[in-house]
């Protein structure tokens, strides 16, 4: 149906919304990746990080976060690679909101 919620679902959610991102850039042959908070939020909530490179080198990392008061505060970092094919996913978990996923790959590093 024109003009019906066909473009609120392809709108991008706000700071507010996901006040918790993740930055990765290329070092060399590593993978260097910051979970970093992007807005003030008074939430608590937790992350999962899971990261892959090559077929065999897998890890995952938890953590927990209390309120935020300065965004750009780096949460957690982690560095992995060794392969050009890498994978990394953030899945964060507030409190009373829905859970949201970031995902970036060698195929898609935006």
């Amino acid at each position: 149906m024109p003009g019906s919620d066909a473009s609120a679902a392809s709108t991008p959610a706000s700071a507010a919304d996901q006040p918790v991102s993740l930055v990765v850039r290329r070092d060399g042959p590593l993978v260097d990746a910051q979970v970093v908070a992007v807005a003030s939020c008074a939430c608590a909530g937790r992350f999962r990080i899971e990261s892959r490179s090559g077929s065999a080198n897998n890890s995952v990392n938890t953590s927990s976060f209390g309120r935020i008061d300065k965004p750009g505060a780096v949460l957690s970092h982690i560095r992995f690679g060794g392969s050009d094919d890498w994978s990394i996913r953030l899945t964060v978990s507030i409190d009373g909101r829905n859970d949201y996923v970031i995902a970036r790959s060698s195929d898609r590093n935006p």
